[in-house]
């Protein structure tokens, strides 16, 4: 949210495009919550694993952004509070992947 609010509200962006593998149907429902609309398929569109692929593009304008994004408001509030929820049981564990006072010396 953070990237297309930069984008379309600060940068004065007017659409951003995105482009994901026709089978990937979960990226297609992301985009499309997110206030995208699929604008084509591109056949063979991309080479993985040494086959061509479909790609199916999209586009997201910045008034469709700015309808999208009060509906998503409450969605990121409630990632906030789970990733502090997350941070508190990390830094009280006794985990030393990462040390205690990396998220203190490592502000958002």
């Amino acid at each position: 949210m953070l990237v297309f609010n930069l984008g379309f509200q600060y940068l004065g962006l007017r659409e951003s495009f995105a482009t994901c593998v026709a089978t990937n149907h979960t990226v297609h429902s992301l985009n499309r919550e997110l206030g995208f609309k699929q604008t084509g398929i591109v056949s063979a569109g991309r080479i993985i694993g040494g086959k061509p692929v479909d790609m199916v593009q999209f586009v997201l304008h910045a008034d469709d952004w700015f309808r999208c994004c009060e509906r998503l408001v409450p969605l990121a509030e409630f990632a906030a509070v789970q990733i502090r929820q997350w941070e508190k049981r990390f830094l009280n564990t006794s985990c030393h992947c990462i040390p205690r006072d990396w998220f203190r010396r490592h502000p958002q």
